[in-house]
């Protein structure tokens, strides 16, 4: 892809005309952090969203209203009680890619390596798309498979929902890679609900490790009633819920080095999001 020309609207409903009108030709674009992988292609026009009113994070009871175009350093710098993106934003690229990076730009295309998907996978939420008519997504309907696929021309991703933590559950975002701001090699993100010491409720992904991110239901049915401190146990459990999968081979380690890796990571988050669940009730 080749950036041939720029348009800067100042207004919603203009940003959506202007690429309604472009079609196939035209692209929206905010930090433009991820041009450095479309190098080749053909020509487009970006329609940059940087001056539109879509920058902001606002509490709700029932979820955390974040605006896509809000980037993530703000997102880091954030607080409040129940807010868990603090931890997965620090992990993130370096200082100066979370200055201009957003988290629309994050989730509107997704890279393998990429960190915000498999964490709003464990968190739960929403994603608003504004288009002829406003569409709401659960995260594990917008990450099914690529997201592109569900934008049309004139489209944009809006706001993205994100539950709060209740007071007896934790969350946790575990990434291993080579260096700190190298891509990753596996990521996982779980977040477990806690009572008398059991697991009642958990929500685990993994990304980077796979193709594409990815709930692991079947490690969260596992866990159920279970204690996530018995690391034996939920060793064991991880590495049976995640043998069906497709694990790619990374930064020259072999497939299975990359599936004990991937195994070794998701324990991790699950126990670290208990942990993180007991520090909460006390």
């Amino acid at each position: 892809m080749k950036i041939v020309d720029f348009i800067i609207p100042e207004k919603l409903p203009d940003a959506r005309a202007a690429l309604l009108e472009l079609g196939e030709k035209g692209i929206p674009a905010a930090g433009c952090t991820a041009f450095q992988f479309y190098a080749d292609g053909p020509e487009r026009t970006a329609v940059l969203l940087n001056r539109l009113d879509l920058a902001g994070i606002r509490s709700t009871p029932e979820a955390f209203v974040i605006g896509a175009g809000t980037p993530l350093t703000t997102l880091h710098r954030f607080e409040a009680e129940g807010w868990a993106l603090n931890g997965v934003i620090a992990q993130i690229a370096s200082h100066q890619i979370r200055n201009i990076s957003t988290l629309g730009g994050n989730i509107a295309r997704v890279f393998p390596w990429a960190d915000l998907p498999v964490a709003l996978l464990a968190l739960d939420g929403k994603i608003l798309i504004q288009g002829r008519e406003p569409r709401t997504y659960t995260v594990d309907q917008y990450f099914k498979t690529q997201p592109a696929t569900l934008f049309t021309p004139g489209d944009l991703l809006t706001s993205i929902e994100v539950t709060p933590l209740a007071p007896n559950t934790g969350f946790a975002h575990v990434k291993q890679r080579m260096k700190s701001e190298s891509f990753s090699m596996a990521t996982a993100s779980a977040r477990v609900t806690i009572k008398d010491g059991i697991a009642t409720d958990c929500r685990a992904a993994i990304g980077a490790c796979i193709p594409f991110p990815t709930r692991i239901n079947a490690i969260e049915e596992a866990l159920a009633g279970s204690d996530p401190s018995d690391r034996p146990a939920l060793d064991q459990a991880v590495t049976a819920t995640l043998k069906p999968l497709s694990f790619l081979s990374k930064e020259g380690m072999s497939k299975d080095y990359i599936r004990h890796l991937a195994a070794t990571t998701l324990a991790d988050a699950i126990q670290q999001a208990a942990q993180d669940a007991q520090r909460r009730l006390s």
